[in-house]
C-alpha cells in the first residue's frame, strides 16, 4: 500500500477526510443548534441530514482525486492547489444539492443553505490546513528526506541523465534515485551521475526485490513503439507506479497532462486497467446517454436526412463493415457525405502511406479538399455531424459513446501489432484522440492515446472527453 499510495499521501487522505466529515457536522450544528439562524434550535441533532452529508463527505476525495489534488506538483504549489480546491469544493456543493434533491421531502428543507454552508466551512478549513499547514510541513520534510521516494530509473542514456539532473537540483521533490537499469552492455556496473547501473530490463524483477524502490521511471527514447509498451507493461507487473519519459507518448502527457511532478514532465500510469471491471456502468450511461440524444436531436436529423437526399443521388446512410473490439467487424452507420460510385483509390493510398509514415508527429488523418465528398458532406464532416447515426451501434452494443476508433478491414491488416492493441475496448463515437487534435494528430500517436485511454479508463475521463468532444463539433476545430 505504502509502495503504491506515498505516506504524505495518506496523512492527506486522512485529514481531508477528517475535514469532510468535521465540516458535515459543523454545518448541521451551526444550522440548527447554535442559535446564530432564524431556524428554531431542534432538541436533537438532526441525525438524517448528518448521514446525507456524510455520504457526500465520504466520496468527496475521490473528487478531489480526480483534481489531482493529491499530485505532487499540486500540493506543493500555492496558486494550483488554491484554485483547485475552489474547483473541488464547488462540485461538493453541486454533490450536496443532487444527494438531497433524490432523499425525501424532509431532507430537501433547507437543503440549499445547508449544501452552501457546507460547501463553505470545508473550503475553509482545507484551504488553511492544506496551504498553511501541510504544504510548509511536507516540503519541509521532504528536504529534510524525512519523506522520500526511492526510485529506479530505467534508460541511463541522455534522457535519463537529464532526468537525475532535474531531481539532484530540487530537494524539494522528496526524490531519491537508487540505480539505474539499461541494456547498453557497455554501461553495465558502470556509474553515470554517481548512480549504479544495477542490470538489463530481463532483471527487473530481481532488482526490483534486492533495491526496494518505491517507483519507476522510465527514460527511453531509442525505443520503438510497441517495445516501450510491453516495457511498460513488465513495469506494471511489479505493482509500482510508474512514470514515462520519452518522445513517444509527448502527445499524450502534452494533452494529458497527469505527471505527479511538475518539475519532470512525463506520464504517470496507472497499475490496474479499469476498463474491464466498470463495462457494466458504462454500458448503462451508453444506453441512457445514446437514447436520450436520440430523442431530443432526432429533428435535426431529420434535417440533414432531408438535405443529404436533396443535393444528391443515393442513400442517406453510408453503411459498411469495420473492426471493433476484439478484431471483430459490425455494420456501422454515417449520414452519406460522398457521391455514390467514387474512386477509392486515392483515399486508399492516403491510408497506406499514413500508416507507412506513422512515426511523423504531425500527420494528416483525413484528405483535404477530397473531391469525393459533397457539398453538405464537407459541412457534416467539419463538425462530425455525420457519426450521429452511430448512436444506433451504441444503443446496439457495437459501440460506446466514448472510446477508441474502429478502422475498415483492409486498414486493420496494414497494423503493426502493437497497434491492434487498441481493439482491445469497444469502440466509441468519439475518444481521447478526437479531443486531442483530430485530423492533426500523427496515426501513432492517434494510437497511443486510445492505448492509453484503455489502460487508464475511468468514468471521470469519459465525462471529460464527452465535454470536450462538445467544443471540438462547436468550433469544428481540426476537422475537414
Amino acid at each position: 500500500m505504502f509502495k503504491r499510495y506515498p505516506l504524505h499521501k495518506i496523512l492527506l487522505y486522512l485529514t481531508d477526510t477528517f475535514t469532510l466529515f468535521t465540516s458535515a457536522y459543523l454545518t448541521l450544528w451551526l444550522r440548527y443548534q447554535s442559535g446564530l439562524y432564524w431556524v428554531e434550535a431542534e432538541n436533537h441533532f438532526p441525525v438524517t441530514k448528518f448521514l446525507a452529508l456524510c455520504f457526500v463527505a465520504a466520496i468527496s476525495p475521490i473528487v478531489f482525486r480526480e483534481l489531482d489534488l493529491y499530485k505532487h506538483k499540486v500540493i506543493f504549489t500555492y496558486t494550483s492547489q488554491f484554485v483547485k480546491l475552489i474547483k473541488g469544493h464547488f462540485y461538493i456543493f453541486l454533490l450536496t444539492i443532487i444527494t438531497f434533491f433524490f432523499l425525501r421531502d424532509e431532507f430537501i428543507e433547507h437543503s440549499r443553505v445547508n449544501s452552501v454552508l457546507f460547501a463553505l466551512l470545508s473550503f475553509g478549513f482545507h484551504a488553511v490546513i492544506r496551504l498553511f499547514l501541510m504544504k510548509p510541513t511536507l516540503k519541509k520534510f521532504s528536504k529534510e528526506q524525512v519523506v522520500t521516494r526511492r526510485i529506479l530509473v530505467i534508460g541511463a542514456g541522455r534522457a535519463g541523465e537529464e532526468l537525475v539532473g532535474k531531481i539532484f537540483n530540487d530537494e524539494a521533490l522528496g526524490l531519491k534515485v537508487i540505480g539505474f537499469i539499461d541494456n547498453d552492455p557497455d554501461k553495465a556496473n558502470l556509474k553515470i551521475l554517481g548512480i549504479r547501473v544495477l542490470g538489463k530490463t530481463d532483471e527487473l524483477d530481481e532488482i526490483v526485490e534486492l533495491t526496494n524502490p518505491d517507483e519507476i521511471f522510465i527514460t527511453i527514447n531509442s525505443i520503438s513503439h510497441g517495445d516501450l509498451l510491453e516495457l511498460i507493461q513488465k513495469c506494471n507487473r511489479t505493482r509500482l507506479p510508474v512514470s514515462v519519459f520519452s518522445s513517444h507518448i509527448t502527445v499524450v502527457s502534452d494533452k494529458v497532462s497527469n505527471a505527479e511532478y511538475k518539475e519532470l514532465e512525463g506520464l504517470t500510469l496507472k497499475r490496474t486497467n479499469l476498463y474491464q471491471a466498470s463495462r457494466a456502468i458504462k454500458r448503462i450511461v451508453d444506453v441512457i446517454g445514446a437514447s436520450l440524444i436520440v430523442l431530443l436531436l432526432l429533428p435535426v436529423f431529420s434535417i440533414f436526412a432531408i438535405a443529404i437526399k436533396l443535393t444528391s443521388k443515393g442513400p442517406i446512410f453510408y453503411k459498411t463493415k469495420v473492426i471493433g473490439e476484439g478484431g471483430k467487424p459490425f455494420e456501422w452507420y454515417k449520414f452519406r457525405t460522398m457521391y455514390v460510385n467514387n474512386d477509392n483509390s486515392q483515399h486508399k493510398k492516403f491510408v497506406e502511406q499514413l500508416i507507412k509514415d506513422g512515426k511523423a508527429k504531425n500527420g494528416q488523418a483525413k484528405i483535404k479538399n477530397d473531391p469525393r465528398i459533397t457539398s453538405i458532406g464537407r459541412f457534416l464532416r467539419k463538425f462530425s455531424l455525420d457519426e450521429f447515426p452511430q448512436l444506433l451501434n451504441v444503443i446496439k452494443g457495437q459501440m460506446s459513446l466514448i472510446g477508441p476508433r474502429p478502422c475498415l478491414p483492409w486498414e486493420y491488416e496494414l497494423y503493426d501489432e502493437w497497434h491492434k492493441r487498441r481493439f482491445q475496448a469497444i469502440p466509441g463515437m468519439t475518444g481521447l484522440w478526437q479531443v486531442s487534435g483530430r485530423s492533426e494528430v500523427g496515426f501513432n500517436d492517434m494510437v497511443i492515446l486510445d492505448i492509453y485511454y484503455i489502460e487508464n479508463f475511468s468514468l471521470w475521463l469519459d465525462l471529460k472527453i464527452f465535454l470536450k468532444t462538445a467544443g471540438v463539433v462547436i468550433t469544428g476545430k481540426g476537422g475537414f
